[in-house]
């Protein structure tokens, strides 16, 4: 232990005096910095340090990807802002309140840090130790979903929170897969919550973050779900509204809609200029009708033997044998945020029609009336008398228009004419020539 703080000390005299800056010449370094020693060592016990030390295999930038290195930082448990400072191949880190006596630390170096060359740390660190004497084995383990795509969500905040004393917490973050391991927290009961902190780090539940939470009794190991969602109390409110084909209009809202929540025509209302109120035939979510197209594509590509693909293998390419990670997959689908309205008729073009929807409920329960217009473009005849439907949805102003097909019948080049012009014969040489030597006299 004393050759390893000599190492740092030597280490911290030596950044006092330098600055950075990338050496000229050699190669490219493209391997990111790396953890070489930390002080307190890991798994120590009966701790007493003033600051924590971090020492990295090469020079680190004085910031982080998002600014600060102390956004990368994590020190459980947490009560308040950590100092972190850089020790130019390293970093001193230290709660502002002062590491509390009797207490299992857990220190967690999210990814980012980098080296001057842009080599950013993809793995991340963590280690413990203790100011006192043991080290608690208890983990909670679990997975973090964004509700909103049933998808992992990677880099978000878990904490782990005493209701008797609320100020102090149990931090660490899911990884890229949303999974989490919340190590060393004392057998209690806890409320356990995950927040997606979207670039604000500060370790606290801000307003519009989405969050989740639940309540668990810890003794040796527990295990937790979350899916994220933005909390509040305003209903869903009609964004856009979209006209698909003659009968269909697809809507879509501001906030996500309850789920569970029945779905049918008694929602929906579309009144006519005339007042009177046009029958529909049926109101889905958009959920369950990408679910019932992506049935539909499947049973076409079974049938269809032309839709098949033919798998080939490519000699020259090098197969991939590194084992990969499955990601979890959520217990629960993505939260709607549109409804397919179907009329039972066409819709009249050049008409205006006042689309209202009444009773439907926000996550929380919030609900209030909505409307929008519906704008029906009046009957196109030109398109009608080029073949194209009356109803077909015109293109949008600046996309690329298609370039009509020549349909000009070729046959095959015509080669070059024949010269059929006469023309006179050469003369003949009449010429009488002396005889040459060496040829018989008459």
């Amino acid at each position: 232990r004393r050759a390893l703080t000599a190492a740092l000390l030597v280490g911290a005299a030596a950044a006092a005096c330098a600055s950075p800056g990338q050496p000229p010449g050699g190669p490219e370094d493209r391997i990111a910095p790396r953890v070489v020693a930390v002080l307190p060592e890991s798994n120590s016990v009966n701790a007493r340090p003033n600051r924590v030390l971090v020492r990295y295999s090469d020079v680190i930038s004085e910031q982080g990807p998002g600014g600060e290195l102390s956004r990368l930082v994590l020190v459980s448990p947490w009560d308040g802002a950590v100092d972190v400072g850089w020790r130019r191949t390293g970093l001193s880190i230290r709660p502002r309140k002062g590491w509390r006596p009797n207490t299992p630390y857990v220190v967690t170096i999210l990814p980012g840090i980098a080296d001057l060359r842009n080599n950013a740390d993809k793995a991340g660190f963590s280690f413990r130790f203790s100011t006192g004497p043991t080290l608690p084995a208890t983990v909670v383990r679990g997975v973090v979903f964004d509700w909103a795509t049933a998808k992992p969500l990677g880099k978000a905040l878990v904490q782990a929170i005493d209701p008797r004393d609320t100020t102090l917490a149990y931090l660490t973050a899911s990884d890229t897969t949303g999974r989490f391991e919340l190590r060393m927290v004392p057998p209690g009961t806890y409320v356990v919550r995950a927040v997606d902190e979207k670039g604000t780090p500060n370790r606290a539940l801000d307003p519009r973050e989405p969050w989740d939470s639940v309540r668990i009794a810890l003794t040796d190991s527990a295990t937790a779900e979350f899916h994220v969602f933005v909390h509040d109390t305003i209903a869903p409110r009609i964004q856009a509204i979209e006209r698909r084909d003659s009968t269909t209009v697809l809507l879509t809202f501001d906030r996500a809609l309850q789920p569970g929540q029945r779905i049918d025509t008694s929602l929906v209302r579309v009144v006519a200029p005339d007042s009177s109120r046009l029958a529909l035939a049926e109101v889905i979510t958009g959920n369950e009708d990408r679910r019932r197209q992506a049935a539909a594509d499947s049973v076409a590509a079974l049938t269809d033997t032309s839709r098949r693909a033919r798998r080939t293998i490519d000699p020259t390419v090098r197969r991939d044998t590194t084992p990969k990670v499955p990601l979890p997959v959520s217990r629960r689908e993505p939260l709607a945020t549109e409804l397919v309205v179907r009329a039972a008729r066409p819709f009249t073009p050049g008409t205006n029609y006042r689309v209202t929807v009444t009773g439907l409920r926000g996550v929380l329960g919030a609900t209030a009336p909505a409307t929008r217009t519906l704008v029906v473009p009046k009957a196109d005849t030109t398109a009608r008398e080029r073949g194209v439907p009356a109803d077909a949805t015109p293109p949008t102003r600046g996309a690329p228009t298609a370039v009509p097909r020549d349909t000009t019948v070729r046959g095959r080049p015509l080669s070059a004419p024949a010269d059929t012009v006469r023309r006179p014969a050469a003369p003949r040489d009449t010429t009488r020539r002396p005889p040459s030597a060496g040829s018989p006299t008459r």
